[in-house]
């Protein structure tokens, strides 16, 4: 146990070394917000600067065990920042007569090569695990981390930061679940010395998640993880679930208890490069495609071929059904020179080519969308163009270049008129 002096000595230094390390205003030193806005204003605590310093570090870690020594703890964090608290922590667990201290950090993203981790660190089951971080805010980063401990089958004992910014009524989710929350210090505390006071609730707190609980679990097999873009969503009648997977398997499954109702294997695909289309159902029948080139119509009770349709070298598209026309819209991909990507129409009852545009010079991913009220077709291609086509023979009625909207500002929404030639 540190002596009263000793802990209000250390708490001090590093109270100083936050001050003129790391508090900086938005008129020294511009900066980009959260929502990508540009900021002359305003001010942001760059924690980091501090904790790779050592006395401050030193401090840091002192006033952590101060709280949790003897406790059989075991440190976690999510990266970035976490990461070098994580490791200065554990290394001073040695000085303060903590035996086998350890930690583990959590990814923001699974690791696509290697191990393939998404914890890094040995997750201890016979220690109490305590969250660390630099800052809370809204707490939106430690309920990640919660979830996906919760997800392994273990819970938090606590969370510990330098920096509270909010009031600890704010904090309606840990309180719930019975987390509590220890900081260093809070926004008030810098009051005098910085002008900043904790802040008011100008949004609602994050509201308290609904207890769902895994009823049954699903894993196809052979994943792909060097993938990682939108992949098959499912589709869901009143007994099943419907989804393609990478190893090229389309999976039934039964909602109960999430056994095998059946499943189709397609052709001959890239490998991790499967059914990336996310299922249709209409009138028993399930329709998607697969990177085998081909389009599939499945009986959804049995899981036999209604037919197969023979259309591209590729389908990553998902299709659009105009059951009106009869027709199934979906987009193509190719492997041929300055032809790579198009959009075909079916027929619903036969799978055969209704008609069909091939001429656009990148592959077409995308899905597309049928417009019922004009009987018209819209889809985006990898050339940043969209194309919207009559419905019922494929004439092309315009074609929009977005070139590629570089400096478009994520969540603009473009919206077209299509009626328009």
């Amino acid at each position: 146990m540190m002596k009263p002096a000793e802990r209000e000595e250390r708490r001090a230094r590093l109270k100083r070394a936050i001050e003129t390390l790391a508090f900086v205003r938005g008129d020294e030193a511009p900066h980009v917000s959260r929502s990508g806005k540009f900021r002359e204003s305003g001010w942001l605590f760059d924690i980091r600067n501090v904790i790779l310093r050592s006395e401050a570090l030193d401090d840091s870690a002192a006033l952590f065990w101060e709280t949790f020594g003897g406790k059989n703890v075991q440190i976690g964090s999510i990266e970035s920042a976490g990461i070098a608290l994580v490791s200065g922590l554990v290394a001073h667990a040695a000085h303060r007569g903590e035996p086998g201290a350890s930690g583990f950090y959590i990814r923001k993203s699974r690791k696509k090569d290697g191990l393939l981790k998404m914890v890094e660190g040995d997750i201890d089951p016979r220690k109490k695990i305590v969250l660390v971080d630099d800052v809370i805010n809204s707490g939106k980063s430690f309920m990640r981390q919660i979830e996906v401990l919760e997800s392994l089958g273990r819970k938090p004992e606590a969370v510990w930061m330098l920096v509270r910014f909010r009031d600890t009524a704010y904090y309606e989710y840990f309180r719930e679940k019975g987390i509590p929350i220890h900081s260093v210090f809070e926004l008030d505390d810098f009051k005098d010395t910085l002008g900043t006071k904790n802040l008011a609730k100008k949004e609602p707190p994050p509201p308290p998640r609904q207890a769902f609980y895994p009823v049954w679990k699903f894993a196809s097999e052979k994943p792909s993880y060097q993938h990682v873009v939108p992949k098959s969503d499912p589709a869901l009648d009143e007994k099943r679930v419907y989804m393609g997977s990478d190893a090229g398997v389309f999976w039934a499954l039964e909602q109960s208890d999430g056994s095998i109702a059946w499943s189709y294997k397609v052709g001959l695909h890239p490998k991790g490069k499967g059914i990336f289309s996310s299922p249709v159902l209409h009138e028993g029948i399930v329709y998607f495609g697969a990177y085998d080139g081909n389009v599939y119509a499945l009986d959804a009770e049995t899981g036999k071929k209604k037919w197969v349709s023979f259309e591209a070298d590729w389908i990553g598209s998902s299709p659009a059904l105009a059951p009106e026309l009869g027709l199934l819209f979906i987009g193509l991909e190719y492997g041929l020179w300055r032809k790579r990507g198009g959009i075909a129409a079916l027929d619903m009852k036969t799978g055969k080519t209704v008609w069909a545009y091939r001429d656009m010079p990148t592959y077409t991913h995308s899905s597309p969308l049928y417009i019922e009220k004009h009987w018209q077709v819209v889809i985006g291609s990898n050339d940043g163009a969209a194309y919207l086509f009559d419905a019922n023979n494929g004439t092309l009625l315009w074609k929009f270049e977005t070139r590629r909207a570089r400096n478009v500002r994520r969540g603009i929404r473009i919206l077209l008129n299509a009626t328009c030639i």
